[in-house]
């Protein structure tokens, strides 16, 4: 599991990078309300849910914390 001081608040939670999420639960974790989320995703800057199942979607919450982890800084070495 990926250490929670790494990950913004609202992003932590007992899930594992390979658990899967359904939107229910992942309207727990994430600062969204359902329009909003899938109005992130038609923008590209949410991950797409995968279809396990006829109506049954569910993301890969390592995905999600993906959206969530601060890119690292670049520092210049001139």
């Amino acid at each position: 599991m990926i250490e929670p001081t790494h990950i913004p608040s609202a992003f932590r939670s007992p899930l594992t990078e390979d658990s899967w999420v359904r939107e229910r639960e992942l309207l727990r974790y994430i600062p969204f309300d359902h329009e909003r989320l899938w109005s992130e995703i038609e923008l590209g800057r949410f991950p797409t849910p995968y279809e396990l199942a006829p109506n049954f979607t569910a993301w890969r919450w390592g995905e999600v914390l993906s959206v969530a982890r601060p890119e690292p800084r670049k520092f210049r070495t001139e």
